[in-house]
Protein backbone atom coordinates (compact mmCIF):
# COMPACT_ATOMS: atom_id res chain seq x y z
CA UNK A 1 0.00 0.00 0.00
CA UNK A 2 1.66 3.26 -0.67
CA UNK A 3 2.27 5.23 2.28
CA UNK A 4 4.09 8.48 3.09
CA UNK A 5 5.76 9.68 6.37
CA UNK A 6 6.74 13.05 7.48
CA UNK A 7 8.69 14.30 10.33
CA UNK A 8 7.10 17.00 13.35
CA UNK A 9 10.04 19.03 14.37
CA UNK A 10 8.41 21.01 17.15
CA UNK A 11 8.66 24.25 14.76
CA UNK A 12 4.99 25.21 14.44
CA UNK A 13 5.99 26.59 10.18
CA UNK A 14 8.12 23.68 9.23
CA UNK A 15 5.62 21.12 10.91
CA UNK A 16 2.78 23.59 8.73
CA UNK A 17 4.57 22.90 5.67
CA UNK A 18 5.14 18.98 6.01
CA UNK A 19 1.59 18.32 6.49
CA UNK A 20 0.51 20.56 3.65
CA UNK A 21 2.95 18.68 1.43
CA UNK A 22 1.73 15.61 3.21
CA UNK A 23 -1.72 16.22 2.13
CA UNK A 24 -0.79 17.04 -0.70
CA UNK A 25 0.75 13.43 -1.88
CA UNK A 26 -2.73 12.03 -0.70
CA UNK A 27 -1.61 8.56 -0.17
CA UNK A 28 -4.07 6.22 0.95
CA UNK A 29 -1.83 5.74 4.65
CA UNK A 30 1.00 7.87 6.05
CA UNK A 31 2.18 8.47 9.30
CA UNK A 32 4.65 11.00 11.14
CA UNK A 33 7.35 10.60 13.66
CA UNK A 34 8.77 12.89 16.37
CA UNK A 35 12.06 11.78 15.43
CA UNK A 36 12.74 8.62 17.72
CA UNK A 37 14.13 5.46 15.58
CA UNK A 38 13.28 6.54 11.95
CA UNK A 39 13.31 10.13 11.95
CA UNK A 40 16.66 10.49 13.90
CA UNK A 41 18.72 13.20 13.40
CA UNK A 42 21.12 11.06 11.16
CA UNK A 43 18.65 9.92 8.60
CA UNK A 44 17.75 11.94 5.35
CA UNK A 45 14.93 13.69 7.46
CA UNK A 46 17.45 14.89 10.00
CA UNK A 47 19.46 16.00 7.37
CA UNK A 48 16.56 17.71 5.63
CA UNK A 49 15.81 19.23 8.75
CA UNK A 50 19.21 20.90 9.55
CA UNK A 51 18.92 22.37 6.21
CA UNK A 52 15.17 24.00 6.35
CA UNK A 53 13.55 21.59 3.96
CA UNK A 54 10.19 19.77 3.93
CA UNK A 55 10.97 16.18 3.46
CA UNK A 56 8.67 13.13 2.57
CA UNK A 57 9.22 9.57 2.60
CA UNK A 58 6.99 7.07 1.05
CA UNK A 59 6.88 3.56 0.39
CA UNK A 60 5.25 3.46 -3.04
CA UNK A 61 6.08 -0.92 -3.95
CA UNK A 62 7.76 -2.58 -6.71
CA UNK A 63 10.94 -1.26 -7.37
CA UNK A 64 13.11 1.39 -5.85
CA UNK A 65 13.19 4.44 -8.62
CA UNK A 66 14.77 8.20 -7.40
CA UNK A 67 15.86 11.49 -8.32
CA UNK A 68 17.38 14.29 -7.06
CA UNK A 69 14.99 17.35 -6.86
CA UNK A 70 16.87 20.49 -7.34
CA UNK A 71 14.22 22.50 -4.94
CA UNK A 72 12.08 22.01 -1.74
CA UNK A 73 8.80 20.87 -2.72
CA UNK A 74 6.45 18.06 -4.17
CA UNK A 75 7.97 16.30 -7.15
CA UNK A 76 5.74 15.64 -9.45
CA UNK A 77 7.54 14.04 -13.00
CA UNK A 78 6.54 15.23 -16.86
CA UNK A 79 8.20 12.28 -18.58
CA UNK A 80 7.54 8.80 -17.25
CA UNK A 81 10.23 5.89 -16.53
CA UNK A 82 10.92 4.63 -19.92
CA UNK A 83 10.04 7.67 -21.78
CA UNK A 84 12.57 8.72 -24.35
CA UNK A 85 13.41 12.39 -23.66
CA UNK A 86 16.33 15.11 -25.12
CA UNK A 87 18.04 18.21 -24.56
CA UNK A 88 15.68 20.72 -23.54
CA UNK A 89 12.46 18.43 -22.45
CA UNK A 90 9.72 19.23 -20.06
CA UNK A 91 10.65 16.65 -17.50
CA UNK A 92 9.14 17.77 -13.97
CA UNK A 93 7.69 20.11 -11.38
CA UNK A 94 8.23 20.95 -7.93
CA UNK A 95 5.33 22.29 -6.42
CA UNK A 96 4.50 23.55 -3.10
CA UNK A 97 8.02 25.15 -3.09
CA UNK A 98 8.65 25.48 1.08
CA UNK A 99 5.05 27.07 1.60
CA UNK A 100 5.39 27.69 5.08
CA UNK A 101 8.41 30.23 4.54
CA UNK A 102 7.46 31.37 0.86
CA UNK A 103 3.56 30.84 0.70
CA UNK A 104 2.96 32.69 -2.79
CA UNK A 105 5.90 30.70 -4.24
CA UNK A 106 5.36 29.61 -7.88
CA UNK A 107 5.88 26.00 -9.08
CA UNK A 108 9.48 25.54 -10.84
CA UNK A 109 9.68 23.41 -14.27
CA UNK A 110 12.65 21.86 -14.74
CA UNK A 111 13.94 20.41 -18.44
CA UNK A 112 16.68 18.02 -18.70
CA UNK A 113 19.60 19.07 -19.97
Amino acid sequence: MPTVLAKLTGNPVRDGAQMVALNAFAAPAAYLTGGNGTGADHTLSGGAERLGKVWLGTELAGADYFTYAPDSGVFEPVAELGDEVGLGVHGSLIRLRDPGLFPCAPDASYHFN
